[in-house]
C-alpha cells in the first residue's frame, strides 16, 4: 500500500478506493487498526487467537482505554471471540465494556469496523509481534467475513459460563448444594450451556416440567446442536409438551438431533439428573417438604456410576420399544 492510498482511506473514514491487499508494511497496517478507532461509529466484531490475544494485551493497553472511552460515549459495542484459559481469564475479565464469548483451540483472528471493513494480523512463526496486516472494504469480502463471525458467535460460550467453568476445573473434586428454584434453575441453564460433547438428562417428567415451559431453556438446545453436541434425554412418562418442544427443535437441525426416551413401565423417577460431557453432575430432588433440592458435583466415580445407570436405564427403554415395533 502506498502512502497516498493510506492518505485516501483515512480521509474518507476507510470507505474509499475500495482495496483488498496484504499490507506489508506494518506500520501502515498498525496506523489504520488505530485509525478505526477514531472512525469507528457502530462497533468491531472481533476474533483474537492466543497470539494475537497476548499482542494486544501486552502492546495496546493505550488502545483498550481509549475504546472503553467511546464504547461509553458513543454506545458502541463491541463483540470479542477468545479461547477463555485458566492463564489469560483474568486478563480477559479486566476489559471493561466488552462482550465477550470463548471458543475452544481458536485460531487466527480477524476485526470488522462497523460491518464495512476486515482486517487481519500476520505472524510469523514464535514472534510476538506481527509482521503483516490484509485490509479490504470490499463489500463483498465483508459481508461473507461477516457471515463467518456470526457463526462462530451463535456456537461460543459467554464469558460468565466460561469463567464459572474454569472455577470448576480449579478444584479435582468440588460438590456444593444448592436451594431455591431460581438458584437451581440458574443452575440448570448454566450447566447445559457448558457442553462441548455429550449432554444426558435422566428425570422425572414432573421435574422435568418445571424448567421446559421458559424460551431460554430450548434456546440453549439449538446452540448445543449446532455445535456438534449429542444430546440425550430419558424420562419416565410421555409428555406431549416436551416432545412438541424437541419436535421444533429437531426439525431445525437434520444432522444433529436431540433423542429421547421414555416409558412409564421403569417405575417413577423421583430426581433430574444432568451430566455434562462426563465431568460434571447436578442432581434435584425433594426435600420433606416437596422443594427442591440440588447438588453439583465433578467427582469422577459418582458420575460413572450415574452414567453406567443412565446407559441401563436407555438401553432398557429402547429395548421396550423396539418389542413394542414388532
Amino acid at each position: 500500500m502506498d502512502d497516498s492510498t493510506l492518505i485516501e482511506l483515512k480521509k474518507s473514514k476507510h470507505r474509499s478506493p475500495e482495496i483488498t491487499d496484504v499490507v506489508y508494511d506494518i506500520n501502515q497496517f498498525q496506523e489504520l487498526v488505530l485509525d478505526s478507532i477514531n472512525v469507528v461509529e457502530k462497533g468491531f466484531d472481533v476474533i483474537w487467537d492466543k497470539t494475537v490475544f497476548n499482542f494486544h494485551f501486552t502492546y495496546l493497553q493505550d488502545g483498550f482505554k481509549q475504546l472503553e472511552t467511546l464504547i461509553e460515549e458513543k454506545h458502541l459495542r463491541v463483540r470479542l471471540i477468545v479461547e477463555a484459559t485458566q492463564e489469560n481469564i483474568n486478563q480477559i475479565n479486566s476489559i471493561k465494556y466488552y462482550d465477550v464469548r470463548h471458543i475452544d483451540n481458536l485460531k487466527g483472528n480477524f476485526g470488522i469496523l462497523d460491518g464495512r471493513t476486515y482486517m487481519i494480523y500476520f505472524f510469523n512463526q514464535d514472534t510476538e509481534k506481527p509482521e503483516q496486516g490484509f485490509f479490504s472494504n470490499s463489500k463483498v469480502l465483508v459481508d461473507q467475513q461477516q457471515q463467518i463471525f456470526e457463526k462462530l458467535w451463535e456456537v461460543g460460550i459467554p464469558l460468565s459460563i466460561r469463567s464459572k467453568e474454569l472455577k470448576h476445573q480449579e478444584s479435582q473434586e468440588f460438590q456444593k448444594m444448592l436451594t431455591g428454584f431460581i438458584e437451581i434453575r440458574n443452575e440448570v441453564y448454566s450447566l447445559i450451556a457448558q457442553s462441548k460433547r455429550d449432554l444426558v438428562i435422566y428425570s422425572s417428567i414432573k421435574i422435568l416440567n418445571s424448567f421446559i415451559y421458559e424460551d431460554s431453556f430450548w434456546n440453549h438446545y439449538l446452540v448445543l446442536l449446532k455445535r456438534g453436541v449429542n444430546i440425550r434425554i430419558l424420562t419416565d412418562d410421555y409428555d406431549s409438551e416436551l416432545l412438541r418442544h424437541i419436535n421444533e427443535i429437531n426439525r431445525t437441525n437434520k444432522n444433529n438431533q436431540i433423542q429421547i426416551g421414555y416409558s412409564n413401565k421403569l417405575g417413577n423417577i423421583e430426581e433430574l439428573m444432568i451430566i455434562c460431557d462426563g465431568k460434571d453432575l447436578l442432581r434435584i430432588t425433594y426435600d420433606n417438604l416437596r422443594n427442591f433440592v440440588a447438588s453439583f458435583t465433578n467427582k469422577e466415580h459418582q458420575i460413572l456410576v450415574q452414567e453406567i445407570l443412565f446407559e441401563k436405564y436407555w438401553n432398557e427403554i429402547k429395548s421396550l420399544a423396539n418389542v413394542n415395533n414388532n
